[in-house]
């Protein structure tokens, strides 16, 4: 059984309903309970609408703060940033640590090699040990 009219759903008591825009589910009343992939419903148990992600965002809280970045991105406050090659820690969208064997530069947009003479990098020191 379908609805009659255009852009319309069944929920599951048979009754038709406006469809919303994005939705995979619907419950009772004809509300949408779960968002196509790339969406997350919002916060209004009235009238629940599906959103999209933010870039490079696989999957989104009811808030709209991502919680699930896509392949080769971070997450950090909500949101999603570009992995830094060799970083392990990050505060925001910067690097604050690197794997053993390379240190964070100065601007703390990338993980730079210690150099092979040095014990460890001076931390704020670019490049000296």
């Amino acid at each position: 059984m379908q609805c009659k009219l255009p852009n319309r759903v069944l929920d599951d008591n048979k009754f038709c309903y406006l469809q919303t825009a994005n939705c995979q589910k619907y419950g009772d009343a004809g509300l949408c309970t779960q968002c196509n992939k790339g969406f997350y419903l919002n916060e209004d148990p009235l009238s629940p609408t599906c959103i999209q992600n933010s870039p490079n965002c696989d999957s989104s809280l009811s808030n709209g703060q991502c919680d699930k970045c896509s392949d080769n991105y971070v997450q950090s406050g909500g949101q999603c940033y570009q992995a830094i090659q060799n970083c392990v820690s990050y505060e925001q969208f910067r690097c604050t640590r690197c794997t053993s064997d390379f240190y964070v530069d100065p601007n703390a947009q990338s993980c730079s090699p210690i150099p092979k003479y040095c014990d460890k990098v001076i931390l704020g020191t670019y490049g000296l040990c």
